[in-house]
């Protein structure tokens, strides 16, 4: 796990210097775990520009599901995902009003439980609304014991 964060750190970091656009949102997720939303931040660095409208990025979409109830945090959820992103959204240049995104990666869930770790896909859209932009997030986590699928779906505000 520290290996995880660190690389996400360094990502980040490195981002800052390079040429290649960074771009990142947060939102609300809901982690399908006892319905309580959590936080949800999604940091991506693009790889390469395949045109106008589409490109590759790598990056995460972190969730920490805090729950009064149990007086703790309930869920962490770390993602590594490559996505192809495309229409609105896909950098801060795009004009298009709708986009999405898809992509396929690894997942780490700990939850109270325990934690899974497996084979992630996600899938989304980007709005444009007025000079914002929305977005919609699913994702589905396979266990690498293929014992659970774990799903979460977020809502979120992308910063450019």
């Amino acid at each position: 796990m520290k290996k995880i964060v660190f690389m996400l750190c360094f990502l980040y970091a490195t981002s800052a210097y390079s040429q290649s656009p960074f771009n990142h949102s947060l939102g609300l997720s809901f982690y399908g775990y006892d319905g309580v939303p959590g936080i949800m931040y999604s940091p991506r660095l693009t790889l390469s520009k395949l045109n106008d409208n589409t490109n590759l990025s790598i990056g995460t979409h972190i969730g920490i599901n805090y729950s009064i109830y149990s007086g703790g945090m309930n869920l962490l959820d770390v993602p590594i995902v490559m996505e192809m992103n495309f229409g609105h959204g896909s950098d801060s240049n795009n004009k298009k009003k709708k986009g999405g995104f898809i992509g396929l990666g690894y997942g780490y869930v700990e939850n109270d439980d325990g934690n899974q770790q497996g084979l992630l896909m996600n899938v989304g859209f980007r709005r444009k609304v007025f000079d914002s932009s929305i977005g919609m997030r699913l994702s589905l986590l396979t266990d690498i014991a293929f014992s659970d699928g774990y799903f979460s779906l977020g809502a979120f505000y992308t910063f450019f």
